[in-house]
């Protein structure tokens, strides 16, 4: 094996899960393994795309919780897997322990310069940075009138190129954090991710499922979805998943009755406690 593929090969992954384990372990996290995805293609290729940009490389998925923003990045990390490494980025445990004012600014810029130093040791696999719920890291650390944080560490690092950003975020978010900054909504170009229409939700399902749900229930399942409070296919699998769970549990045979009382029971959830509580006694779990 050449040295150059030495290079491209195991000793950065090592490297990087090295660094990841004993410098930033907190902060930095692997991607994990992307499931089999479904009905996000045009999303995927509409990101890998972005990344070929001259300018306004770094992208911001933007989408309601629940339909899948993550996977998407996981599908691209895998797609891309041997060009280039993934690594996921926590603001809220960047701040999380600073409790010094001075320990937050040693903090981001130091993971900064690690991750930039190291793309310049092995441009033939690079680190990209993904940021879930980007929109923390707008305000984030900062001290009453001090404007320093971590957006304005990052943003020299996105203008230059050193560093290639995918965020994600919610619409509401998005409005209210990032898009009042002019110099970061320059910085990252936005993609919108829709809710899933039901003809990409049953495959999802049925795939979740693994057989143990028969079509009907399948349907049953994603009618009984959309009366509850979130985004497909997020609401829809964890019926399905909890219906599995209370199968493993107690036995009983997944049917149309066990649906209802989970869809019940989840209605409850998402409802103030003041109207859930008198009602409480009738969930069935």
């Amino acid at each position: 094996m050449s040295e150059k593929k030495k290079r491209g090969g195991l000793q950065p992954i090592g490297e990087t899960l090295s660094m990841v384990k004993e410098g930033y372990q907190g902060i930095l996290f692997p991607l994990e393994k992307a499931p089999h995805l479904i009905g996000r293609d045009e999303e995927v290729e509409f990101l890998y795309e972005s990344l070929h940009k001259k300018r306004m490389k770094n992208s911001i998925l933007i989408g309601e919780a629940g339909v899948g923003k993550t996977v998407i990045v996981e599908a691209l990390a895998e797609k891309l897997k041997g060009q280039v490494v993934f690594l996921e980025f926590s603001p809220a445990a960047c701040v999380a322990g600073t409790h010094y004012r001075g320990d937050f600014e040693q903090k981001a810029p130091t993971m900064l310069k690690y991750v930039t130093s190291y793309n310049k040791r092995h441009p033939e696999l690079p680190l990209y940075l993904f940021i879930d719920e980007i929109h923390m890291i707008y305000k984030a650390g900062t001290a009453d009138d001090d404007s320093m944080d971590i957006s304005n560490i990052f943003k020299p690092y996105l203008a230059d190129g050193r560093l290639t950003v995918i965020g994600a975020t919610t619409p509401k978010e998005y409005q209210e954090t990032i898009a009042k900054d002019a110099a970061l909504t320059r910085r990252l170009s936005p993609i919108y991710v829709p809710e899933l229409e039901k003809e990409a939700v049953i495959p999802i399902l049925k795939e979740f499922a693994e057989g143990k749900l028969n079509d009907a229930l399948i349907e049953e399942t994603y009618s009984k979805s959309l009366t509850l409070q979130g985004f497909n296919p997020d609401k829809s699998l964890e019926i399905v998943d909890r219906a599995l769970a209370r199968n493993i549990c107690t036995g009983k045979p997944i049917d149309k009755v066990m649906i209802a009382e989970i869809v019940h029971y989840l209605s409850l959830v998402a409802q103030p406690e003041e109207e859930t509580k008198p009602s409480r006694h009738r969930c069935t779990l």
